[in-house]
């Protein structure tokens, strides 16, 4: 019983593709009486498929009927060009042909069902509709597009098939192809998506971190106002203060006292900042404990001071609360208790 289905089916097979030929047979008939041009005697290797594809010069097997007819109107305009400026009869026949040639092709590929079946714009917009169509023809309403959870399975399956015509089994499986790389681009995308999402830094964040870093940058810089320098470190301006230059510009200028002028120069450079000021001050909690050992004491002798930086009020004021004092020990001890 099986092998005389098979046989029936063969039989079937045969009288539909005696019925094509029949078909183009006639197409070309009708063309040569239309055009009043012979038939093409040239043979080209390959399905009409092909062949009308490389008569008309379309390179992707995926062609768009659109690119399909503006190849058909270049083609043919060449071709009319060269008629009008050929003589020779044998150039004249042979530029009739491929105009005919062309003609069919382009006739071919845009009249042909199976051709709109497989471009590949159609494919990637009417996916459902391709794949079913494909399965209740070949397959028997197997491997439908609902059919499948997800679509990795479903190209999955079109590229592991076998179909009976297989001309449209190479198509089905070119085509899958192509949607697979789209699909797996897709993802792709997706994926380097999220993890620029999880990798870019919050903007608040850095630039919190930017005002921190310069606020820090700020708070260690010291300031001498008399010698007027700048150090960055607390140890290379202990060293100026314990230097022959800043005693002795400690001694020319009498008005203000270096520890103190320390205590300005931080007010100044961090204005209102209260959070600015305290760390100023705290940095130089060690340099006020110095005062006595190397500006005091290096600027007067033992029992010879100054009357005049002793008995003037600003040497006995504080400079953060402007509180006088009656002595400078009052004030030191103030400072300290203070910062």
């Amino acid at each position: 019983m099986k092998k005389l289905i098979n046989i029936f089916c063969n039989y079937l097979i045969s009288i539909y593709n005696s019925l094509i030929l029949f078909y183009i047979f006639i197409r070309n008939k009708i063309y040569f009486t239309f055009y009043g041009k012979k038939t093409i005697t040239k043979t080209v290797s390959g399905n009409d498929f092909d062949k009308a594809r490389t008569s008309l010069n379309v390179d992707d097997k995926f062609m768009d009927l659109s690119k399909i007819k503006l190849n058909w109107h270049r083609l043919r305009r060449e071709y009319n060009d060269k008629l009008k400026k050929e003589c020779t009869q044998t150039k004249i026949q042979n530029l009739n042909e491929k105009i005919t040639q062309i003609n069919w092709a382009f006739d071919y590929l845009s009249n042909n069902v199976d051709v709109d079946i497989y471009d590949r714009e159609n494919i990637k917009k009417y996916k459902i509709d391709f794949y079913n169509k494909i399965s209740s023809a070949y397959l028997n309403n197997m491997g439908k597009y609902d059919s499948f959870k997800d679509e990795r399975e479903l190209f999955n399956f079109y590229q592991r098939i076998h179909i009976s015509n297989k001309y449209v089994e190479k198509r089905v499986k070119d085509l899958t192809l192509v949607l697979k790389y789209d699909y797996a681009l897709k993802k792709a995308k997706e994926k380097i998506k999220k993890i620029e999402t999880i990798e870019k830094p919050d903007k608040k964040i850095s630039e919190k971190s930017i005002d921190y870093k310069q606020q820090e940058k700020e708070t260690k810089e010291f300031i001498c106002g008399i010698c007027s320098k700048m150090y960055k470190s607390k140890s290379t301006f202990i060293t100026h203060c314990k230097s022959k230059k800043h005693i002795e510009n400690v001694k020319n200028n009498k008005l203000l006292d270096p520890i103190y002028d320390i205590v300005l120069s931080s007010e100044e450079m961090t204005g209102t900042n209260q959070k600015q000021r305290n760390a100023k001050v705290k940095d130089t909690k060690e340099l006020i404990n110095l005062n006595i050992d190397y500006s005091v004491k290096n600027m007067c002798k033992k029992n010879d001071k100054d009357p005049f930086i002793s008995e003037h009020s600003i040497f006995r004021t504080c400079t953060i609360c402007k509180k006088q004092f009656n002595s400078r020990k009052e004030l030191i001890m103030h400072l300290k208790d203070c910062t």
